[in-house]
């Protein structure tokens, strides 16, 4: 039904941004443990709804997992983090947010465009085998990327509170891309 899936999208939505909250909160530590955490259910899931034969049963999976995740990982952000925190930080006005949230998701899309749309093209245009070789290549890559974008945000985030020098933490990310 269009309720689930909006309610699916907004689980996914909470979801993608946590890592974003756990990054900005200097606990990018934490961001693999909820990783692994939404992959070990996604697996239990996946094989206690083995047996059930419908077309949302995927999506299902990731989504019921991914909803667990956003339940613990909000409760550890508002409950603990967020408590813990004595700043007031001055919130931007609404049109500032605006034309960011514009132009971030302009970029996003456009440097997304080529990862979602390459496989879609394999898939038209080749047969299941060779879809099968570039989504193992695909996935490997993508978690690259994620991994990339990731430790650059907890380089953004050391960085502005500059206790470190710049180049130390350039070291830092060069050892953990290494």
């Amino acid at each position: 039904s269009a309720f689930s899936f909006c309610a699916a999208a907004a689980v996914w939505v909470v979801f993608t941004l946590q890592d974003g909250a756990l990054i900005a909160l200097r606990r990018a530590p934490w961001v693999p443990v909820e990783n692994l955490l939404y992959g070990t259910l996604k697996l239990i899931l996946l094989v206690a709804l083995s047996a059930v034969v419908a077309p949302w049963t995927l999506l299902g999976v990731w989504v019921g997992a991914a909803a667990v995740v956003a339940v613990v990982v909000n409760a550890f952000l508002f409950g603990r983090l967020l408590g813990a925190t004595t700043d007031a930080p001055a919130l931007p006005s609404a049109p500032r947010v605006a034309r960011f949230s514009a132009g971030h998701t302009g970029a996003a899309f456009i440097a997304f465009l080529p990862d979602f749309l390459v496989p879609l093209l394999i898939l038209a245009y080749l047969d299941a085998g060779a879809n099968a070789y570039y989504y193992a290549a695909w996935t490997i890559g993508l978690a690259t990327r994620a991994l990339a974008v990731n430790i650059a945000d907890a380089l953004i985030v050391e960085a502005a509170y500059g206790q470190e020098t710049f180049a130390q933490l350039l070291r830092m990310v060069g050892r953990l891309f290494a």
